[in-house]
């Protein structure tokens, strides 16, 4: 899956928990807004050439460990709040499926809006790799130049 439909597949989940939020479905949000972030995380490290250790499996441990260790430190948005927005949203998302308790409407709000602003920057980091998503390589390592 390229790095642009990744981008797809996570502003489906940014609508979805938009939609969650406005029919009070606080829990289903946080869901969906972790998922957008999963997503987008997986597209910028697609375009930074890195592909998951098992084939087309990207699992949630190597997707954050992945991204925190490849996201650029530039000092910007995209580098060190979203490096925390990833985990964050991670550990809300955990809650809202299995703890008992029901999210309220700011953690609802909040995690659409953390989750906006992270495939925002991702959006705009690799917007000019999505024409041209970089060619398949060994798995789990980067793609050099030469492929």
């Amino acid at each position: 899956m390229d790095v642009a439909t990744r981008l797809s597949k996570a502003e489906q989940c940014l609508a979805g928990a938009a939609l969650a939020v406005r029919h009070g479905q606080y829990n289903n949000a946080a869901n969906r807004a972790y998922y957008a972030v999963f997503q987008a995380a997986i597209a910028a490290l697609s375009a930074a050439g890195i592909e998951p250790p098992a084939p087309r499996y990207w699992s949630h441990d190597f997707v954050l460990r992945e991204y925190c260790r490849q996201a650029p430190d530039d000092g910007g948005r995209y580098a060190g709040s979203c490096r925390s927005t990833l985990k964050a949203l991670q550990d809300v998302r955990l809650k809202a499926d299995y703890e008992t308790e029901t999210l309220s409407r700011s953690t609802g709000q909040r995690a659409l809006a953390l989750a906006q602003e992270f495939v925002d920057a991702v959006r705009q980091r690799v917007g000019g790799e999505v024409a041209c998503p970089p060619s398949p390589s060994p798995r789990g390592r980067r793609r050099s130049s030469s492929q």
